[in-house]
């Protein structure tokens, strides 16, 4: 996952499906992006913590480890079978989607930036060719060929409670990446779907449609 590391991001919701062990076996969970440190505290930090002690998970973390810096770290959330990653910030979000990423996950609830607009994580997660896992009110009319599910609630970035809505959630969300990796493992399928969704790229980002729509608004 990419973007801002923030809990309406959704961030937390992945990595607790990790921690969870509701992801596919062999999957290693990254997650890239600044930390919130205007969020105070540091949402990369409690995360790291409730992992550790919460859940009794083995990991390290760089620098010093607290709530004012956005250090990354990883975790085992199964011997080393299910590494969970936070790499910090990146310099490009395509090169990081490239190298990290073979499924891309959103999680952005629907109040945090409107039902159905585009984000930069998903346009940078199609140039990388990610298949890619939304929430269904994230994909209206179709936007993009995408295993959908459904978010009723968030985590936060201390993965707890669990209560009914972020269980739903997960549950949800766990069938759609176990999809999801089976599309990835069918190459005639990857090949479909990632075609697909670079024209959908193209079309969107076309500059003379942006500028015709800048013009047709200035005017």
């Amino acid at each position: 996952m990419t973007g801002r590391y923030i809990n309406n991001k959704g961030q937390p919701t992945l990595i607790g499906l990790a921690a969870n062990g509701m992801v596919p076996e062999g999957w290693e969970v990254s997650v890239g992006g600044a930390s919130p440190l205007g969020a105070g505290p540091n949402h990369t930090f409690l995360t790291y913590e409730s992992l550790t002690s919460r859940y009794g998970y083995t990991g390290f973390r760089e620098g010093n480890g607290n709530v004012t810096t956005g250090d990354p770290w990883q975790v085992f959330s199964d011997g080393e079978k299910t590494p969970i990653s936070y790499d910090g910030p990146y310099d490009n979000a395509v090169e990081y989607s490239a190298s990290e990423h073979a499924v891309h996950v959103n999680a952005t609830e629907v109040g945090f930036s409107g039902a159905g607009s585009l984000e930069y994580a998903d346009l940078d997660a199609v140039d990388a060719l990610c298949l890619l896992v939304v929430p269904d009110h994230r994909n209206v009319d179709g936007a993009y060929v995408a295993r959908g599910y459904t978010l009723s609630q968030c985590l936060n970035a201390e993965l707890h409670p669990l209560n009914a809505k972020r269980i739903a959630t997960l549950e949800s969300l766990s069938s759609a990446v176990r999809e999801a990796t089976l599309d990835w493992e069918d190459l005639k399928t990857r090949g479909q779907v990632t075609d697909m969704n670079m024209a959908t790229l193209w079309e969107r980002s076309d500059p003379e449609v942006y500028a015709r729509l800048v013009l047709s608004n200035a005017l």
